[in-house]
């Protein structure tokens, strides 16, 4: 993962990925590798808590630029959809997600101590 996520960043200065989480609690105690990388690529990585009141929301996606992205319907099954050269619907979910972004709060991630 640390190789992909380095080609990704050298490949584009302004390339950055932006995560939008529910809960960071999982990722917070069980994912201190996760937070590593996170820590090392920091000027390109940013992370948000949704508000509260969109916990309902229990789609996934995963946009990759304005043609092309995956949306899973519900996190817990697998079933999708898959845009390939599609920038008219990937448009409508980067709004979404853009909308979902602007509400949500900046996390300060820190790795766990095992304590």
């Amino acid at each position: 993962m640390q190789n992909a996520l380095l080609a990704f960043i050298d490949r584009d200065p302004m390339n950055r990925l932006q995560i939008a989480l529910h809960d960071p609690d999982a990722l917070q105690r069980h994912m201190p590798r996760s937070i590593a990388l996170i820590g090392r690529f920091a000027h390109a990585i940013a992370i948000r808590q949704v508000p509260g009141e969109y916990r309902h929301l229990a789609d996934c996606h995963l946009l990759a630029d304005a043609r092309h992205g995956i949306r899973r319907f519900h996190a817990d099954h697998p079933r999708g959809s898959l845009l390939l050269d599609n920038p008219g619907e990937v448009k409508s979910w980067w709004n979404r997600f853009g909308e979902l972004w602007e509400q949500s709060t900046a996390l300060s991630l820190t790795g766990t101590t095992g304590l």
